[in-house]
């Protein structure tokens, strides 16, 4: 009772690296709240990562990154070109010269985030088709493609 404690505002910088983990800990050592008639306590940030609208990270591998493509048929069937913008801004060529089958994952080796702590090598990038069939089509285009395809 007869020590009296008084609030003191601090400022601190605090440089996430990309790739870090979610739930990953950092620690500002004796920047925590003082003990009575002792030292201060340690400070302890903990990072947590929020939902991206076109990525997300794997649970287990936290450097690997998936996102969903939607595709017309006519790219599935046909083959396609396409840009993906990535986090850091660089475009990453996903297109297929062959045949794309609804929910067929291909793996794109090094385009995904640093690997934490190892920021020389990256994670991958897990791309998940979706093909976007046609609402409808006419009774030309059916005899069409019956013809095409057989």
């Amino acid at each position: 009772p007869n020590v009296k404690m008084q609030r003191e505002q601090v400022s601190l910088t605090l440089e996430v690296e990309p790739g870090t983990r979610d739930g990953h800990k950092l620690l500002f050592f004796e920047e925590g709240e003082p003990e009575i008639d002792g030292d201060p306590g340690d400070l302890e940030i903990r990072v947590l990562t929020s939902s991206h609208e076109r990525f997300a990270r794997d649970a287990t591998n936290q450097a690997d990154l998936h996102h969903t493509a939607h595709i017309s048929l006519a790219d599935a069937l046909a083959g396609f070109e396409l840009e993906l913008k990535h986090l850091d801004g660089h475009k990453v060529k996903i297109g297929a010269k062959d045949i794309t089958r609804p929910f067929q994952v291909r793996t794109f080796k090094g385009q995904g985030l640093p690997r934490f702590e190892e920021y020389s090598k990256f994670g991958d990038m897990h791309v998940t088709y979706e093909v976007d069939f046609p609402k409808s089509l006419s009774a030309d285009q059916k005899a069409q493609l019956r013809k095409l395809l057989g």
